[in-house]
Formats: C-alpha cells, structure tokens, sequence
C-alpha cells in the first residue's frame, strides 16, 4: 500500500542519513501519484523525478518541486557505446 511503501521509503532514507550520506526519493509520476505518501516525503527530502520527454510528457505537467530531474534514458555521452541516462540537478549538492 501507499502507506507501507512511504514507511519504508522514509525508513531507508533514515539509515542513509544514520550513515552519513545525504538522501533523496528518486522517483516518477506514476509512483508519485499511486503508490506513495508525497506530502510524507517532499518536507523531508529531495526528489529526483524521472520524466523522459519521449513518453510524452512534459517537465511542466509537475506542480511539485524537485531536485534534480532525468529527462531520458538515450543519451550519449564521449567514451561510452551505450546509452545513458542524463540529468539536470538544481539543487548544488557539493555543500550537502
């Protein structure tokens, strides 16, 4: 249920932080939308929201903020055959 799987999803992110390192929810509309407590999640950590413009989508359909932002899995990058992942960070995680 959404209950159980934002429990955890805050449980996990706890232990991150226990351990030192500084967590964020990285996530999708769908997820956002069916299967999590958001407004558990938002007040307390970063979200990294997959949005690949090819399915359609567009960044601007989301009112929620968020951190960083993968906008597609085809990209390319020098020295690397396959694709990858590309994203756009507005938060500037060098001081966190």
């Amino acid at each position: 249920s959404p209950t159980v799987l934002t429990d955890l999803t805050l449980a996990f992110c706890e232990e991150m932080i226990n351990a030192g390192y500084y967590p964020g929810v990285y996530t999708n509309k769908t997820w956002m939308s069916n299967h999590l407590e958001m407004e558990r999640i938002r007040d307390k950590y970063d979200i990294w929201l997959a949005s690949w413009v090819v399915t359609g989508e567009n960044i601007s359909d989301y009112s929620d903020d968020f951190a960083m932002w993968q906008y597609t899995d085809k990209g390319k990058v020098d020295g690397i055959e396959t694709s990858v992942d590309l994203n756009i960070s507005f938060m500037d995680y060098s001081t966190r």
